[in-house]
């Protein structure tokens, strides 16, 4: 009735500094939570995703690394819902839609830079077949469709862009290069604290 619903359970806590900032203002009570979920099923019946401290006021639980990524993608979505006459509310059909699309861009981009980076050290069947195993045989198929919401395809493309760039800067160390391995380490940061290990790419790169 709603189109596929994306943004629930764990996608739900990434997606909804978004909502949150741009639609309700709400960030600190989350006064709009009870009604969208009550039409949207979000939280998946316990409203885990934020944490109600002792002031009154929630605490998101995740950080705000993956709605960064997803933003471009969220206004596209609140566009087309003006356009279509659905609801403005951040969870309507156009906002599902859109997120899908954006995974799926933003996997088509992080497949395109990983080939750019094998090609670098394998010829062009062996780039092919690997990336035939990683899109088709490994769980990011999941996290591109069903799941697109969720921080894993985000965070794929981001290691992708880490190891391109590190191999840019190591061939010509200019400071662009290292301003876009902090931004591209800082998001999968932000994005997902454990992603932290990203570092260790830029840190050990030809390190023998």
């Amino acid at each position: 009735q709603n189109g596929y619903n994306l943004t629930t359970w764990d996608a739900f806590g990434y997606y909804m500094y978004l909502p949150s900032v741009f639609i309700y203002h709400d960030v600190r009570d989350l006064q709009w939570v009870a009604a969208i979920d009550s039409n949207y099923k979000v939280t998946g019946g316990v409203f885990y995703q934020a944490i109600h401290q002792e002031s009154g006021a929630y605490t998101n639980k995740y950080l705000c690394g993956v709605s960064i990524m997803q933003a471009p993608f969220f206004f596209i979505g609140h566009m087309l819902a003006k356009i279509e006459n659905a609801p403005q509310d951040g969870f309507s059909w156009p906002y599902q839609y859109a997120l899908i699309f954006g995974a799926i861009v933003w996997a088509m981009l992080g497949f395109i830079v990983l080939s750019k980076v094998l090609l670098k050290f394998f010829d062009d069947k062996t780039t092919a077949i690997t990336l035939l195993l990683i899109g088709f045989c490994s769980n990011i198929i999941q996290y591109i469709s069903v799941d697109a919401a969720q921080s894993h395809v985000w965070i794929f493309t981001l290691y992708s862009l880490v190891l391109w760039f590190t191999i840019q800067w190591h061939n010509q160390p200019k400071w662009h290069y290292a301003l876009l391995i902090g931004l591209s380490c800082g998001l999968a940061t932000i994005a997902r604290p454990t992603e932290i290990i990203i570092l260790f790419i830029p840190l050990l790169w030809s390190l023998h």
